[in-house]
């Protein structure tokens, strides 16, 4: 496809080859049809005759900035011919948006705000939003970027004011800034009664609309919006959110988080916000107080939780694991008594499942034998767990060879109740869930609940 970046559609649409076009035309009529299901008249922008009966669609490329051109024209000429009567004097009272608060060299805190109503003069009173709800104060210094100059690119190109009008960019020095709350609304408030006015919308604004639950994490934002936006998607993935604040990480939002219940709850998610200077050295590295995801984009973070929290999970799930007392069978070998008993030391053979230091084994018929108190294997070195088909030294203490246990003697691993209800939520191999079943029939003679 033929194209000169920047140019109209019209002179893009005339200068395409006949394939091109057709294949536009398919998409097109796809694209009619679906939006015709929603009830919408949607029709290509050029070819438009009433434009109250039909929307007009601007084909346009982000790649290449064709159409944008089109998009503008249509825009304004819409917004002429039907929003005359909505046109409104933005003259009055001052009131704009708080994009943030900076510290700045030679003025201290400052706020960059967009004036988006009425006119704002040095010394007037304005009522903001603090992180303790509103507080008024009076403007010091005004800015404004200089000449052409975006306030985002500004840099050092400011230049004093004593008057601003809407709309425009600001940068607002005064007194007691520290806690604003970015993407809260600044309003003029030189008369008793615009104060009290203001200082109303200013607690609507303040109060976060984010359910709080006794048990979840740690949510943290530059703004009251992004922190509702950040407890929106976690609410759809149902995770819980136990304290939900505007700024920096500070020292009690790590304590918090460190009281979560759930290994999976400890943790702190912030949305365009670092530690402060006191802790952030305390959320990096290895040996960091508690686990900080932290990023501009919401979804980077989700993405990174998801990661972390089926990590931990996996962590969590193996930790049970290593604890459970797994079905196990044993065999007592012929010729291997080492030593009768104080503790019993015999050979044997797992012949299926596990067995583990510290678990306790019984006879078939449920008959108990003894606790088991260390393993060798045969280099004689000591190990934690016996799988299927090792052959070991073990020490039992409780029984005496020849009185209560024999050569050829089999033996199980005495499961508890509440262990065997686990194990049959976990992937077990065949032959532990063939013992597993076979020690539910010996206890449930005498327990019909027995590992429900």
């Amino acid at each position: 496809m033929e194209n000169r970046k920047g140019r109209s559609f019209i002179e893009s649409w005339a200068n395409q080859r006949d394939d091109i076009k057709q294949f536009f035309d398919e998409r097109y009529w796809k694209l009619l049809g679906q939006f015709s299901e929603h009830g919408f008249n949607i029709e290509r922008y050029d070819k438009i005759r009433d434009f109250k009966s039909n929307l007009a669609m601007v084909p346009c490329s982000a790649k290449d900035g064709e159409g944008l051109q089109d998009l503008l024209t249509v825009t304004v000429g819409l917004a002429e011919r039907f929003l005359d009567e909505r046109l409104r004097d933005t003259l009055g009272d001052g009131e704009g948006t708080v994009l943030e608060m900076k510290d700045e060299r030679g003025l201290g805190k400052t706020i960059d705000v967009i004036l988006n109503r009425g006119e704002l003069n040095l010394g007037d009173t304005i009522t903001l939003v603090g992180a303790d709800g509103p507080f008024s104060t009076h403007i010091k210094g005004m800015f404004k970027p200089r000449g052409m100059s975006e306030m985002r690119d500004a840099g050092d190109r400011w230049e004093a004011c004593e008057n601003a009008v809407a709309a425009c960019g600001l940068k607002i020095v005064a007194p007691g800034l520290e806690n604003v709350l970015a993407g809260t609304t600044l309003r003029q408030t030189n008369t008793p009664e615009a104060k009290e006015k203001a200082e109303n919308e200013a607690r609507k604004e303040a109060s976060i609309s984010v359910d709080i639950a006794e048990e979840g994490v740690v949510i943290k934002a530059d703004t009251v919006g992004g922190l509702e936006a950040l407890a929106f998607e976690l609410d759809k993935l149902e995770i819980p959110i136990r304290m939900a604040t505007i700024g920096p990480v500070n020292k009690r939002d790590i304590i918090t988080a460190q009281c979560a219940e759930s290994e999976l709850n400890q943790i702190i998610l912030g949305f365009s916000v670092k530690g402060n200077s006191e802790v952030q050295p305390r959320l990096q590295g290895p040996d960091a107080d508690i686990k900080f995801i932290g990023a501009d984009i919401i979804y980077r973070i989700l993405e990174e939780l998801e990661e972390w929290r089926e990590t931990t999970q996996a962590e969590i799930d193996a930790a049970a694991r290593e604890n459970l007392v797994y079905p196990g069978h044993l065999l007592y070998l012929q010729d291997h008594t080492f030593r009768n008993k104080g503790p019993a030391i015999v050979g044997m053979r797992v012949l299926g499942g596990r067995v583990h230091i510290g678990q306790r084994i019984m006879k078939r018929d449920g008959t108990p034998v003894g606790q088991i108190k260390s393993l060798r294997n045969r280099s004689s070195e000591e190990v934690k767990e016996g799988r299927q088909g090792d052959e070991l030294a073990v020490a039992v203490m409780g029984p005496t060879v020849g009185r209560h246990i024999d050569e050829g003697d089999e033996f199980w691993v005495d499961i508890p109740a509440s262990h065997a209800k686990r194990l049959r939520k976990i992937e077990l191999t065949p032959i532990e869930e063939e013992i597993l079943e076979e020690l539910t029939l010996l206890h449930r003679k005498e327990d019909h609940f027995w590992g429900r």
